[in-house]
Protein backbone atom coordinates (compact mmCIF):
# COMPACT_ATOMS: atom_id res chain seq x y z
CA UNK A 1 0.00 0.00 0.00
CA UNK A 2 1.25 3.22 -1.06
CA UNK A 3 1.49 6.75 1.44
CA UNK A 4 1.12 9.32 -1.50
CA UNK A 5 2.90 11.62 0.81
CA UNK A 6 5.94 10.05 1.38
CA UNK A 7 8.23 11.33 -1.15
CA UNK A 8 9.26 6.90 -1.45
CA UNK A 9 6.32 6.48 -2.57
CA UNK A 10 6.22 8.40 -5.21
CA UNK A 11 9.61 7.95 -6.16
CA UNK A 12 8.62 3.97 -6.01
CA UNK A 13 5.44 4.48 -8.14
CA UNK A 14 7.62 7.06 -10.86
CA UNK A 15 10.32 4.30 -11.55
CA UNK A 16 7.72 2.01 -13.59
CA UNK A 17 5.72 4.98 -15.40
CA UNK A 18 8.62 6.03 -17.98
CA UNK A 19 6.77 7.73 -20.76
CA UNK A 20 7.26 9.70 -23.53
CA UNK A 21 6.83 13.73 -23.23
CA UNK A 22 5.98 14.16 -27.32
CA UNK A 23 5.94 11.75 -30.22
CA UNK A 24 7.02 12.72 -33.68
CA UNK A 25 5.90 11.58 -37.07
CA UNK A 26 7.86 12.26 -40.18
CA UNK A 27 6.70 11.28 -43.20
CA UNK A 28 9.71 10.50 -46.26
CA UNK A 29 9.69 13.34 -48.77
CA UNK A 30 11.94 13.35 -51.58
CA UNK A 31 13.59 16.38 -52.97
CA UNK A 32 11.80 17.69 -56.04
CA UNK A 33 13.86 20.65 -56.01
CA UNK A 34 16.21 23.38 -54.20
CA UNK A 35 17.20 26.92 -54.47
CA UNK A 36 20.44 28.25 -55.05
CA UNK A 37 22.29 28.80 -51.99
CA UNK A 38 22.00 32.77 -51.99
CA UNK A 39 18.18 32.26 -52.35
CA UNK A 40 17.60 29.23 -49.38
CA UNK A 41 19.78 31.73 -46.93
CA UNK A 42 17.14 34.89 -47.60
CA UNK A 43 13.91 32.57 -47.42
CA UNK A 44 15.26 30.37 -44.68
CA UNK A 45 14.62 27.15 -46.52
CA UNK A 46 16.83 25.26 -49.13
CA UNK A 47 12.97 23.72 -50.42
CA UNK A 48 10.63 25.95 -52.24
CA UNK A 49 8.14 23.50 -51.06
CA UNK A 50 8.61 24.76 -47.04
CA UNK A 51 8.67 28.13 -48.16
CA UNK A 52 5.64 29.49 -46.25
CA UNK A 53 5.07 33.36 -46.05
CA UNK A 54 5.35 34.71 -41.99
CA UNK A 55 2.43 37.27 -41.77
CA UNK A 56 2.39 38.53 -37.96
CA UNK A 57 -0.75 38.37 -36.40
CA UNK A 58 -2.28 35.96 -38.77
CA UNK A 59 -3.11 35.95 -42.21
CA UNK A 60 -5.48 38.85 -43.66
CA UNK A 61 -8.68 37.72 -45.79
Amino acid sequence: MFDWKTREAQDEFDSGCKQALTLVFIENQEIEQVYEPETALVRGTAFPNLDKPFCPGGMKI
